[in-house]
Order: structure tokens, then sequence, then C-alpha cells
């Protein structure tokens, strides 16, 4: 029992100090990422719906925070259609599909 509380406590510590981004979408829904270091390419759930905006929080606790976030229109990270090393809000203007996401350092 014991075990499973020192488990618990170190996964929720852990994800306390993650870097976080969450997509918007013009429909309403949202996607929410987290990480401890680089991304490397990820593709997302498909939405059939365009992103608006973005809120990229890159603190860590522990690792090396990351400082830049790349957005693609397609899977496998092709078709580049963001690229910013700026953290909080961002807005896409105009409005474009994401599909995948790179979140890195420079």
């Amino acid at each position: 029992m014991k075990l499973a509380g020192v488990f618990t406590a170190l996964t929720l510590a852990s994800a306390a100090s993650a870097w976080t981004l969450t997509i918007h979408y013009v429909n309403g829904q949202h996607l929410d990422m987290h990480g401890t270091s680089s991304s490397g390419c990820v593709d997302l759930r498909t939405i059939d719906s365009m992103a608006m905006d973005y809120y990229f929080n890159p603190k860590t606790d522990w690792w090396p925070d990351p400082n830049r976030v790349r957005l693609y229109g397609n899977t496998g990270c092709d078709n580049q259609v963001w690229d910013s090393n700026r953290e909080g809000s961002s807005d896409l203007v105009p409005d474009r599909y994401v599909r995948s996401y790179i979140v890195d350092h420079d």
C-alpha cells in the first residue's frame, strides 16, 4: 500500500511540473498536451475544425524549459503553419488547420 502511495505522489509531482500546450478550435473544442522535455513530432487526433489560438506554458521544475512551438497543417510534422518562441496566448490569424506539433528548444 505504501508503494502505491509513493507512485501516485511521484506521478502527480511529475505532471504538475510539465510544460503545457492547449490549442483552441473555432468549433469550441480544445486539445491539452503536456510533457517534460522536447516532444518530438506528435500527431493530433483529428478535429475537423480550424485552430484559432493556443496557450503555451513552458515551465518545468526539473528539466530545461522548452522555448519553441511549431505547428503543422499535416500529420507527420509536414507543412509548417506556425513557429514561435513566445509563451502565453497566441492568436493564429488567420485560423488554420493544425494536425501535428513539436515543442522543443531553439
